[in-house]
């Protein structure tokens, strides 16, 4: 009986074309695309992206809202330009348990009367923040501004604080 052998190759390294690299760098640039959209989704959703509220979730039912902060201060610590620097008491509690303070929503307009539907609106991180605008446009020197905020926690937003009133000049 006579033996076959068989002689084994080397398997050749197949080199990735350049059409391949392309196909490549397109789904690694979709994921991408992807995460970024996925990201601003949540942010818009988190901190707002309109002046109407937009983005904060109505209140989940059995979640108490966090309480409005309290000890609203303005001041212009730079007369040469007409802004205010409202600052007020950090609310540390969220409104129920598990829940996290996300930020605070600030309130402002030129006459007096304030609500969420009827003023424009920014986001604050902390507790506090320099204005330059009002739902009216850019600050003028001597008008007087109204002032409100809200806290924000992952239950919903609270009800507005005491609305004060400062006259930059």
């Amino acid at each position: 009986m006579s033996s076959v052998t068989f002689e084994r190759k080397p398997r050749e390294k197949q080199k990735t074309t350049g059409s391949q690299w392309i196909v490549i760098g397109l789904i690694i640039v979709g994921f991408i695309v992807v995460w970024i959209i996925l990201w601003f989704v949540l942010v818009n959703n988190l901190f707002g992206g309109s002046d109407s509220g937009g983005g904060i979730p109505p209140p989940t039912p059995g979640c108490m809202l966090p309480v409005a902060p309290t000890g609203l201060v303005a001041s212009q610590p730079n007369l040469s330009t007409p802004s205010i620097f409202l600052e007020w008491t950090a609310v540390l509690i969220p409104g129920s348990p598990g829940e996290t303070i996300l930020g605070y929503r600030v309130y402002s307009r030129e006459s007096p009367g304030i609500s969420k539907a009827n003023t424009s609106s920014v986001m604050a991180n902390t507790f506090s923040i320099t204005l330059t605008s009002t739902s009216n446009g850019p600050m003028t020197p001597g008008t007087e501004v109204f002032l409100a905020v809200s806290t924000i926690d992952t239950c919903g937003e609270s009800g507005l604080s005491e609305e004060i009133s400062f006259t930059p000049v």
